[in-house]
């Protein structure tokens, strides 16, 4: 691969707040002076960062040019790269495994071909974020789709990696590779619609979204066409993600429909999946503001509270009407904010399991509010502990560390909840319900729900992966691409783990 000049900003990662144009990290993070450089070493990412990351990213306009080939990144330092042909055959085996309903194999098999074979691989990513969303972990999901919109961008060497796969699938056996062939093509075989889709089939085959030169040599022409179908399926799979995850994930996941629209790559193809996915999120919202006044009846009887606005009332008559529909299901769309069980991972082995939860009233790592949006300032100094810790552990040069086994992350009891019992094999129907959102507002009723954590694609998933691809730019444009890559210490569910357990430790207040 040939050497040129890279300009640093990571695509889809970043932009300035009330901006058009995507901001370089080398804008938002300078390097420090070496007369500030130790200091600084010791803090989280600056607050600089802190105020130009939007509440969704991918809203901005993203600079492509009409010329082709010129979305390809280069970086001055090649990363390790595998074979293609030994990365295609990896591939081709964990797509075997997807394809018979065996999430659970196939995720192990996408994360060594990560790990241990091909850092960064999209297909890897596109495709793992499958066997997280059929398992039930559309938050680590939605990491992966994420990463892939970030390789397929960045990563170098990824349009041989690419022809080569193109080229496999093309003269694949279909007896034995029956990934490449429909239904088998569709993790579910067919059974999940909005997973039936040319967008999330486990093949990638770049099709002819744009039409290139015809000066341009077949190989670069395939990569290119595999490129944009990658980018058009992971924005998909990502919006799917952030449905599934529910609350007001609904409101990024409609962002990101509307930037895959934007994208140069957008077919009148796709328009069929991403308006079906649209509706999907519109009618759940509809369904959720029908039943807001039987929501608001039992939310009232179940827990009263005094509200400044009408002294000597209590429940939901207390609050004014524009109160009322601030902390409905309006409320949570504009805050972007759901909630998630803090679990231990089945991966994790680095966290011990508490036999018992503390009480949410004395360790309430759940909002007040009883829609459960949380307080911005709180949640701000939950992202710069986060920063904090994150900026240290990726200083270390030791390639053994793990985040997780750091004495002051393993003190941190984080109260998690016990780790999940993974299927085999499918059939995949008990596992994943294709047609229906996850849980919005919860259970009003439940006077002891189970410890909740705010969760949001901007603070979860946007901010760390901005916060490592910035601290590793510091070094090198190389560094920061393999950090925000990184799936051996920095892998969606470890992101979470350290957050959960940050989260336990601190006192999170309502709005």
């Amino acid at each position: 691969m040939h050497q040129a000049e890279f300009n640093g900003d990571f695509e889809a990662v970043v932009t300035a707040k009330g901006s058009s144009k995507w901001t370089p990290f080398s804008a938002l993070s300078p390097k420090p002076s070496p007369s500030t450089r130790s200091a600084t070493n010791h803090h989280c990412v600056s607050g600089r960062l802190q105020e130009s990351l939007l509440l969704d990213c991918l809203k901005g306009t993203h600079r492509q040019s009409t010329e082709f080939g010129s979305n390809r990144r280069v970086i001055h330092k090649k990363m390790p790269m595998a074979d293609p042909e030994q990365a295609t055959n990896a591939l081709a085996v964990a797509n075997r495994e997807l394809a018979l309903n065996r999430p659970k194999s196939a995720l192990e098999k996408y994360t060594n071909i990560l790990t241990l074979l091909l850092p960064g691989h999209p297909i890897a990513f596109l495709n793992r974020c499958l066997c997280y969303l059929v398992l039930g972990f559309p938050n680590l999901a939605a990491f992966d789709a994420y990463r892939a919109i970030i390789a397929v961008r960045n990563l170098p060497g990824v349009r041989e990696q690419l022809f080569n796969f193109a080229r496999y699938a093309e003269e694949a056996n279909s007896q034995v590779d029956i990934w490449v062939t429909d239904p088998f093509c569709y993790v579910g075989q067919g059974r999940f619609p909005l997973l039936t889709v040319e967008l999330a089939s486990i093949t990638p085959m770049g099709y002819e979204r744009v039409k290139v030169e015809s000066t341009v040599d077949g190989t670069a022409a395939v990569a290119y066409h595999m490129k944009n179908d990658i980018l058009l399926g992971a924005h998909y799979r990502l919006a799917l993600s952030l449905w599934k995850c529910g609350g007001g994930a609904w409101q990024s996941a409609m962002d990101i429909i509307c930037r895959a629209t934007e994208l140069r790559c957008f077919h009148e193809m796709d328009k069929e999946a991403l308006t079906n996915l649209h509706s999907q999120i519109l009618f759940g919202i509809e369904g959720v503001m029908t039943e807001e006044v039987a929501l608001q009846t039992s939310i009232a009887a179940a827990k009263s509270f005094n509200s400044a606005e009408a002294p000597g009332l209590t429940g939901w008559a207390a609050l004014s009407p524009q109160s009322q529909k601030d902390s409905g299901i309006r409320g949570l769309l504009k805050s972007t904010f759901t909630t998630m069980t803090r679990e231990q991972y089945p991966w994790d082995r680095y966290s011990p399991v508490s036999s018992t939860h503390r009480s949410a009233s004395r360790y309430p790592v759940h909002a007040h509010d009883p829609w459960g949006i949380p307080a911005p300032k709180a949640v701000d100094n939950i992202d710069k502990k986060v920063q904090k810790l994150v900026a240290g552990f990726l200083r270390l040069r030791d390639p053994s560390f793990h985040p997780l086994a750091a004495p002051i992350i393993r003190n941190l009891r984080g109260y998690l909840a016990r780790p999940r019992v993974l299927p085999e094999e499918g059939p995949l129907d008990t596992n994943w319900d294709g047609q229906s959102s996850g849980a919005c507002l919860g259970n009003p009723n439940q006077m002891t729900p189970p410890i909740l954590a705010p969760w949001s694609f901007r603070t979860n998933v946007l901010l760390p992966i901005a916060t490592l691809g910035t601290l590793g730019a510091e070094e090198s444009e190389l560094r920061g691409l393999e950090a925000m890559l990184d799936v051996r210490r920095w892998d969606g569910w470890m992101l979470e783990t350290l957050r959960a357990k940050v989260e336990a430790a601190v006192w999170i207040g309502s709005k």
